[in-house]
Parts: C-alpha cells; sequence; structure tokens
C-alpha cells in the first residue's frame, strides 16, 4: 500500500517537527497517484543509495524514496517518535520514525524512506539539512504474531475475506499490535496481526482516537468495518476498522 505509506511519511513528517525554516517538498501526489485504482495500487520507484549518496544528492533527492542500511550510531527517544543517527562506516544521517525499541549497534535496513531537507527536529534541538523519515524502523518483528483466534470473534483472514457482509458491523479480533502509528489526521492507526492471512492479507488496519496500545502487545480489537474508504489525497482502503477500543491481554509474544 505504497499510497498510504506515501501520505504516513508526510504526516509523521509534521508531526514530528514543530517548525520548518521552509516548505518541504514532497513526491508530487498529485501527479504519482492521480489514476485508476487509487493508492493501493500505486508503487513509486524506490531507489537504492547508500548514506553517502543520500547525503551528496540530498538536493536532488529530496521528496523521493530510498532505501539504504546502516548501523544505530545514536538513538533519541521522544514522545511517540524515535530518532536514529544510521551510519555505515562512511557517512552518518538522521532518521526519523514511529516509535521503535531500537538500541545502539542495532542493523537497520531501510526500505522506502522520504528523503527531506532542512527538517527542524524539535527532540534534537537542531535541523537537520538532510534527513530521512521512515513509516517502520524495525524490518524484521521481534516477536511472534501468530494467537489463538477469539472464542466469539474473528481472525484477520476472516475479517478480510468477509469484509462485504461484515459492513457496518462490529467485530472482535485478537491479534498483536505490530505497528503504531500516531497523530495522523488525529487519529492513530493500529496495524494488527494474528497469523491468519488470506489473498487481501494478513494485516487488519484499526483507527482510534485513543489507542493506548504499543508494539508486541496482545490485545482483543473492537471496532466497525468499512470497506472502500477514501481518507483523501487518492487513497482508499479496502477494508478498514474504525472506532476501535482495545483491550490488553497477557499473552506471550516473544520470537522463538
Amino acid at each position: 500500500m505504497r499510497g498510504f505509506m506515501l501520505l504516513v511519511l508526510v504526516l509523521l513528517a509534521s508531526a514530528c517537527t514543530q517548525s520548518s525554516e521552509k516548505p518541504v517538498r514532497y513526491l508530487s501526489i498529485e501527479d504519482e497517484m492521480n489514476m485508476p485504482g487509487g493508492a493501493q495500487d500505486i508503487a513509486p520507484e524506490i531507489q537504492e543509495l547508500s548514506i553517502a549518496e543520500i547525503l551528496a544528492q540530498g538536493q536532488a533527492l529530496e521528496g523521493t524514496l530510498v532505501s539504504t542500511s546502516g548501523v544505530a550510531e545514536q538513538v533519541v527517544q521522544a514522545g511517540g517518535y524515535t530518532y536514529v543517527k544510521l551510519g555505515d562506516g562512511n557517512a552518518s544521517i538522521w532518521v526519523a520514525g514511529p516509535r521503535a525499541a531500537v538500541k545502539e549497534g542495532m542493523r537497520l535496513n531501510l526500505s522506502g524512506a522520504l528523503v527531506m531537507l532542512d527538517f527542524s527536529a524539535g527532540a534534537l534541538n537542531r535541523t537537520l539539512e538532510v534527513m530521512l523519515m521512515s513509516d517502520s524502523l524495525i524490518e524484521e518483528l521481534p516477536f511472534n504474531t501468530s494467537v489463538p483466534k477469539l472464542e466469539d470473534g474473528y481472525t484477520v483472514a476472516e475479517v478480510l475475506q468477509k469484509a462485504g457482509d461484515l459492513e457496518g458491523r462490529v467485530v472482535r479480533v485478537r491479534g498483536v499490535v505490530t505497528k503504531v502509528l500516531p497523530g495522523i489526521m488525529n487519529l492513530t492507526w493500529v496495524h494488527l496481526q494474528d497469523g491468519t492471512s488470506a489473498p487481501e492479507g494478513s494485516e487488519l488496519i484499526f483507527t482510534s482516537s485513543s489507542a493506548g496500545v504499543v508494539e508486541g502487545e496482545v490485545v482483543i480489537a473492537e471496532g466497525v468495518v468499512e470497506r472502500n474508504v477514501d481518507i483523501g489525497y487518492h487513497t482508499v482502503f479496502r477494508v478498514l476498522v474504525t472506532n476501535a477500543t482495545f483491550v490488553q491481554e497477557n499473552l506471550n509474544t516473544s520470537a522463538e
């Protein structure tokens, strides 16, 4: 869902920064997404570059998506966000994304990070000439996502497959929180997996005004199933669970 990823990166940037001395030019969403099928069918080009190449070509790369890798040299946790100074032995660059359990010395592989210039990072008390905004800082989940089905509920796969019949109805799903994106359109977006999968995918996205959950937790999520939800920016969700509430469960999800 690359279109939503672009939207998330743009809105995350707005949430992370308090001010910017000049407007940031993002990828031309109108040009890239103004086509049939909506954002879920869009796959913008992602260049694989070294950190040194990103820094050297910053002006030309502004607003585009890149992939790179390195080791976390410094980590700053600030509210719902994590800042990482990423180095590869030749150069270093700051990366920001949703709060994640990143530790110094951890190797990170970023795919589809947004290149930004003159970013005012309040948490670092400085303006970054070139930085990256990523919707996820950890590629491989450090926990198990398989959990038992809720006795009076649905699995992720069942909701995805039966969305047409479930539209407008309240559903309950037990799952593992795999991603939390706060402050996106005044909502928190929670990604849930339970080990099941369908042709439509293996993850459900819930929106909530007060989620209060963190990655790795097992929760019982309850919300209303909606289909073909257009949130603007040429982004359409085929299945989205809205007005969600969450109850934490004490189940072990440690990766074996």
